[in-house]
């Protein structure tokens, strides 16, 4: 108790010593004051001592003055305190008594130990109220401080509540520290409860998303996330939730502060809209492919149209090849003992047939849908053999000419679409002059520079040109002339498909095409084409190459269903030293190979029966993998045509001499 008593007695003096050193002077001669009513006071308390202290000065008594004056005052009390209780101890005692006054050593040491404790409790207890007054400053400012941040928060509590958004901050590790009033109502946080993220992540579903957040957490980056809420009241909703981290004045990291954004408006409109667009897409999609059927369509029209013009000249030398044909024969059938006879008029009704054989493939280029393949070709020969069908396409009334390059115009193209393209230029040229004029066609060689020619790199082309002395065109036509469906004829004369088939046959074929013009002067449509290397020069020099002897006793499988080509076929072939067997379709072919052996295979492509020769050629492949195979056919359409394109066994095109038979077997052989 008496060690309590003592720590409560000095708590109490503290306490007053704290008060005393808080008392406000604001005038230096109010201090001065104080200090002499403190000392006056201690004075009047040593009187009342005298017969206690006797002839002693007592200044120890009187030090309490000078502490109580310091710590009220300051300095000028404290010293005007201890000034007054040296010159009034001295006046209680006098200055000549014995071992007090001064006029001894002992008064003298008395007086300056009262003098220096008295000084060393004036600065210190002046610098104790200093230090008071100070810790009263910075506590005020404290409390000021304090009051300022407790309004900020109200503020910010006010602004968060009242927010459409969920506001939320964590700690840093991630704890939840505040929620406003929207986050509160979303996730259900019941009032005086306080929001935790494992209740709301296991209760709504959250862990993809607050994984995300936890990984933005230890990389102190901000962090962002649209994620799908299944709510018990308001059903599926979406939140955008952002977040960015906080650090304090020295950089520490405090947490994470952010917002939940409900988008789940936004984000029904984005998936409306994604529906819409694929619905757009699909319908677009349905009507490029009805543009493509339409286009092609009308690529088939236009070729359709050509053909159209030519169908009087044609028909015209079909019949003159038929009279040739029906009156040789007619004369070798009346003169069977002429021989010199029939074998003249044998030839000329075998020349007459591969002049329409000619016409017929051209046709079937120009009209048909079949899949086109590139070899190589002399074009100067192409031009020369396609001339009489051009000349039918332009018509008496206009001169026709042809300039071809010495030494040939060899290249790697498709040679039916190349005739095509021609036929387009030719019969543009023809509707450019009218019923008078001029169409040249010239092949030459024509270097090119780094783009002199849209579309085309540098080096050496082989060049067609079409050149007319028509009408001409303006600048704003030949900008558009190679573009689909564009045209300057009247409607219902042309698809204006004609010259964009061209420009897309060059641009297939590695060239490209130009067209310069002149109104009133005429126009010249230049096809500009890669040569062939050396190599391709040569072996198609080469060919065709004498036909290789067949071995004897070989058994060839002829699968043709048309009797007449059959027994022409079998005859050829019996010539050639081969034992054939024939089939009228697919299944008997296979029937035919069950029961005997076969090495060679010669089927016609389109064959009744439900099975194709590309069919038969197959199963042949797989079970009779020794046999050789070659595919015959005049016109396949386009999806056996495609598969042929494929196929990698030879084809032999209707009709065939037994020449042609013969090289095509014996290099079998």
């Amino acid at each position: 108790m008496g060690a309590l008593g003592d720590l409560g007695r000095a708590i109490g003096v503290g306490a007053a010593v704290t008060r005393l050193a808080r008392v406000q002077t604001r005038a230096g001669w109010v201090s001065l004051l104080i200090g002499v009513g403190t000392a006056t006071a201690g004075l009047i308390v040593r009187a009342a001592l005298g017969g206690f202290y006797g002839s002693n000065t007592g200044f120890m008594i009187l030090l309490p003055s000078v502490i109580v004056a310091s710590l009220a005052a300051g300095r000028v009390a404290g010293i005007s305190a201890l000034l007054t209780c040296l010159f009034g101890g001295w006046a209680v005692v006098g200055l000549d008594t014995v071992d007090a006054g001064l006029m001894d050593r002992a008064g003298v040491v008395t007086t300056v130990n009262f003098v220096v404790v008295g000084l060393f409790i004036v600065a210190v207890a002046s610098a104790l109220r200093d230090k008071v007054g100070a810790l009263d400053g910075s506590l005020e400012d404290l409390r000021r401080s304090a009051a300022r941040i407790d309004e900020g928060e109200g503020r910010f509590r006010l602004v968060a509540d009242s927010a459409p958004v969920q506001i939320w901050m964590t700690d840093a590790v991630g704890e939840l520290v505040f929620v406003n009033k929207a986050y509160k109502a979303f996730f259900r946080v019941q009032k005086g409860q306080q929001p935790n993220w494992r209740v709301t992540v296991e209760t709504f579903d959250l862990e993809e998303a607050h994984l995300a957040f936890e990984q933005a957490m230890l990389k102190r980056e901000r962090y962002e996330r649209v994620f799908a809420v299944e709510h018990p009241e308001l059903g599926p909703r979406w939140l955008r939730s952002e977040g960015i981290p906080r650090f304090d004045a020295a950089d520490e990291f405090q947490g994470f502060i952010g917002a939940n954004v409900d988008v789940t408006d936004s984000k029904r409109a984005e998936q409306d809209l994604k529906r819409i667009n694929d619905l757009l897409e699909e319908r677009v999609s349905e009507a490029l492919a009805e543009k493509a059927r339409a286009e092609a369509d009308l690529m088939h029209a236009q070729r359709m149209e050509a053909v159209g013009r030519l169908t009087g000249g044609v028909a015209h030398d079909f019949n003159n090849l038929l009279t040739v044909v029906i009156g040789a024969l007619d004369i070798m059938l009346r003169s069977p003992d002429d021989a010199a006879k029939r074998q003249k008029l044998g030839e000329a009704a075998l020349a007459a047939a591969r002049r329409g054989e000619g016409l017929t493939h051209q046709l079937l280029a120009f009209s048909s849908r079949q899949a086109l393949r590139p070899e190589p070709v002399d074009l100067n020969i192409q031009i020369r053999e396609s001339e009489p069908l051009l000349r039918r396409a332009v018509g008496e009334a206009v001169e026709f000419r042809l300039k071809l390059r010495r030494g040939g115009a060899r290249v790697n193209v498709d040679p039916a679409q190349f005739e095509a393209a021609l036929l387009n230029l030719v019969v543009n040229a023809r509707d450019a002059v009218g019923d008078k004029g001029r169409i040249t066609i010239q092949t030459l060689s024509c270097p090119v520079e780094a783009g002199e020619v849209t579309d085309l790199a540098a080096g050496e082309y082989v060049c067609i040109s079409v050149a007319d002395n028509g009408a001409g065109m303006s600048p704003d036509v030949m900008a558009q002339v190679f573009e689909p469906f564009f045209t300057t004829k009247a409607v219902g004369k042309g698809t204006g498909l004609g010259l964009s088939q061209v420009y897309g046959f060059a641009r297939q074929s590695g060239g490209a095409a130009q067209i310069r013009s002149t109104v009133g002067r005429g126009t010249e449509i230049k096809l500009f084409l890669p040569p062939q290397d050396e190599a391709a020069v040569v072996a198609h020099d080469a060919w065709p190459h004498p036909a290789r002897p067949m071995t004897a006793g070989r058994r060839l499988l002829l699968v043709e269903d048309d009797a007449s080509v059959a027994a022409v076929a079998l005859e050829l072939l019996a010539g050639l030293g081969l034992e054939v067997s024939a089939a009228e379709n697919g299944p008997q072919a296979v029937e035919l190979l069950k029961r005997e052996r076969f090495d060679i295979l010669l089927s016609d492509v389109v064959m009744p029966g439900g099975m194709t020769g590309i069919e038969l050629a197959r199963l042949c492949a797989r079970d009779h993998p020794d046999m050789r195979v070659v595919l015959t056919s005049g016109y396949a359409g386009e999806d056996v045509d495609a598969a042929l394109a494929d196929a990698p066994w030879p084809f032999l095109r209707k009709p065939y001499s037994g020449e042609q038979l013969a090289r095509i077997l014996g290099d079998l052989a």
